[in-house]
């Protein structure tokens, strides 16, 4: 009889199901990890957007991890083994393949907005180029009037001069090429030239970025452009645009005492 046998032996007892407890509880576990792993993944991708390059170099690269990690986790995320079938075998189903897509979109979106402040950065790498370009045509400006008593018509009397080459005048991140500079005589920087002997003023402006094409800052997604400019003191300095326009009042205000040419 059942009921006659030892109960210490355990002969006869009903027996919990190992792992049971577990296995219902398992999909609750996955499921709030993937939404913790979701919730800083996003996190990180805003902080990445809006924050400084340092942060964003780390930022970008951690929600690309995260969001992979979402969609490993998502697809562990299976049902209990005595779940009944019914609404909740559905619901699991959805809630995994809603993480799954959320996941991959994750990983994706970080992966092109990585790609964007890589590119970007290119251009912070050939910001200081632009610099030394400008600070060269100054040197130049200023052996050109030594031998002329003069300052130089046009930037490419100095490459007339031999006092400068056309990859000078060739701003790197600029459309231009090469033979534009040497063939069409345009450059990327633009000339205001000035009279007579050399005057180290730093009110006035003798050259600058034709457009914006240095970094200064900002995000990677929202930089602080500005203009390489070169002073009348051979001083060569980015602007922002703000900073810009003041220093064309000043240039201005400086050519009228002078009565040097208006610059453009």
């Amino acid at each position: 009889m059942m009921a006659d046998q030892d109960p210490a032996s355990g002969a006869g007892s009903v027996e919990p199901v190992p792992g049971r407890g577990e296995s219902r509880a398992a999909p609750a576990r996955v499921i709030r990890r993937a939404f913790v792993l979701l919730l800083i993944s996003f996190v990180s991708v805003v902080v990445g957007f809006v924050s400084p390059w340092g942060w964003s170099c780390f930022c970008m690269p951690l929600a690309m991890l995260l969001g992979l990690g979402v969609f490993v986790t998502a697809r562990r995320l299976k049902p209990a083994r005595d779940a009944a079938p019914g609404n909740a075998l559905d619901v699991i189903r959805r809630v995994r393949n809603w993480l799954t897509v959320l996941g991959i979109t994750t990983f994706v979106g970080s992966v092109f907005l990585s790609l964007g402040s890589l590119a970007l950065a290119r251009v912070i790498a050939k910001s200081p180029i632009s610099l030394s370009h400008l600070r060269g045509i100054g040197m130049a400006m200023r052996e050109y009037c030594k031998e002329h008593g003069d300052y130089p018509p046009t930037l490419h009397a100095l490459i007339d001069a031999e006092l400068a080459v056309p990859a000078q005048f060739l701003a790197p991140s600029d459309v231009l090429s090469d033979d534009d500079i040497a063939e069409l005589q345009c450059s990327s920087y633009v000339y205001l030239g000035g009279r007579g002997e050399w005057r180290p003023d730093p009110d006035l402006i003798l050259a600058y970025e034709r457009v914006p094409l240095s970094v200064v800052g900002g995000s990677p997604f929202r930089p602080a452009w500005a203009q390489a400019v070169l002073f009348g003191d051979g001083e060569v300095r980015p602007l922002t645009p703000d900073d810009m326009a003041q220093a064309i009042l000043r240039d201005r205000q400086k050519r009228h005492e002078l009565g040097w040419p208006q610059g453009q």
